[in-house]
């Protein structure tokens, strides 16, 4: 945005930049004080260069550091809300300091509004920024996290040359069903083995569409190959399964001591 040539923008740059950090108070901040005085410093000196950069040179500034802070903000634990505060007191105080030296240069209200028009607007780009990489990279931890669980609930042990077996516990959907594929398929071809037992004794209930997970699991074993048997069969899910008429077609024990058994005889 253009401004009058009577403007001295330098010198709102730096007032911005000596005053407006020590402006600033921790009162509501819960996290680290050492992150919060490197990002704010970082903030300001975003804030305050907009009044002087263009407008190209100013969302460089800010995507760049958005996307830093948001990343270290999900590191750290700490909470999109007490962050967007920060920026928003941040804006509050740097525009009392704008107002104060738009008085000292007798600045008409329209010359004024011109100069915080560009502040407010990088002010919005930096919370809007902020804002959606923050949800990006929480997501992502999230997935993370969520993947590293369900490797671990779906491990396949081996027990014996050519033996496995893979525990399953919990809840069995659509998408734990194909991670339990994947996991069985690629575990028994790095074990190199022949059988592999499906312990169910942790699946709390079996319905049509588990049987019919459980069921694909099983079949895609059997084209690679390996020799599938069930364990963990509880009477109470005999008795549903009986009811639903569900069959796996597969060598099925109450026990896995005698799954393992029925191998080595």
């Amino acid at each position: 945005m253009a401004t009058s040539a009577n403007i001295n923008l330098i010198k709102f740059k730096d007032l911005v930049l000596q005053k407006a950090y020590r402006n600033q108070s921790f009162s509501s901040f819960k996290g680290n004080k050492q992150d919060l005085t490197d990002w704010r410093k970082k903030l300001i000196e975003i804030y305050a260069n907009s009044l002087t950069l263009s407008s190209e040179q100013s969302a460089g500034e800010v995507k760049k550091w958005g996307k830093d802070f948001a990343n270290k903000l999900v590191e750290l634990g700490l909470p999109l809300d007490a962050a967007i505060a920060e920026m928003r007191t941040a804006k509050q105080n740097i525009g009392e300091l704008l107002k104060e030296e738009a008085s000292k240069q007798e600045l008409t209200i329209n010359e004024y509004y011109s100069i915080y028009s560009i502040f407010d607007r990088v002010v919005d780009q930096s919370v809007e920024l902020v804002s959606i990489c923050y949800m990006k990279a929480h997501d992502e931890k999230i997935s993370s996290a969520q993947h590293a669980v369900d490797e671990l609930s779906i491990p396949v042990v081996k027990i014996e040359e050519g033996i496995g077996i893979l525990p399953v516990i919990g809840d069995i959907d659509t998408r734990r069903a194909q991670l339990l594929m994947v996991t069985a398929l690629e575990k028994s071809a790095e074990f190199k083995l022949e059988y592999l037992i499906l312990d169910l004794s942790g699946v709390p209930v079996i319905d049509t569409m588990v049987a019919q997970q459980i069921f694909q699991v099983l079949e895609a074993l059997r084209i690679s190959g390996v020799t599938s048997k069930i364990s963990g069969i509880r009477p109470e899910l005999a008795i549903t399964m009986t009811q639903l008429g569900v069959n796996f077609e597969v060598q099925s024990f109450s026990s896995l001591h005698q799954a393992i058994a029925s191998i080595k005889e």
